[in-house]
């Protein structure tokens, strides 16, 4: 995607959060891109590509999720399109939906989505600014929020 998508201008994010901003400068393990090993996972978790198809399957639902994105960001739809492919490899049907902002927000807010996509605003917002929002109740599934330290 980095250089596909961005003409690597970007760099490979291997954290959530870049590792100039304050407490994120910890160590993780990358995790490689990796297709034989994703199948393996999927098979793991039971999801059989049955054959002469193209979607997996699992006690006959298909592996099919959706990707919700900003409509008025050009990299967010190549990113997502570049993900609908790589995805339909290992047998994951991923829908893309570009959302007007609002929209996308209300989505969020129900967790009425599979997957999206997240911008931080970076220094000197974050990590405070990310962790406030994603430990919100109700934002994206979170039934309660995250407790803070004291």
């Amino acid at each position: 995607m980095v250089e596909g998508v961005t003409l690597g201008w970007e760099e490979k994010a291997d954290n959530i959060l870049s590792t100039n901003f304050p407490y994120t400068d910890i160590d993780v393990e990358p995790i490689e891109y990796d297709v034989e090993q994703a199948n393996a996972y999927l098979d793991e978790a039971g999801w059989e590509l049955p054959a002469g198809k193209t979607v997996r399957e699992k006690n006959g639902e298909q592996l099919e999720l959706e990707l919700i994105y900003d409509k008025t960001d050009p990299i967010q739809k190549a990113m997502a399109e570049t993900m609908q492919a790589e995805w339909a490899a290992i047998g994951v049907k991923l829908d893309i939906t570009g959302l007007e902002l609002t929209t996308q927000i209300q989505r969020r807010r129900a967790g009425d989505f599979d997957v999206d996509f997240w911008y931080n605003y970076g220094a000197p917002y974050d990590p405070h600014s990310f962790i406030n929002v994603v430990a919100e109740a109700g934002w994206g599934g979170l039934q309660k929020p995250i407790p803070t330290c004291r």
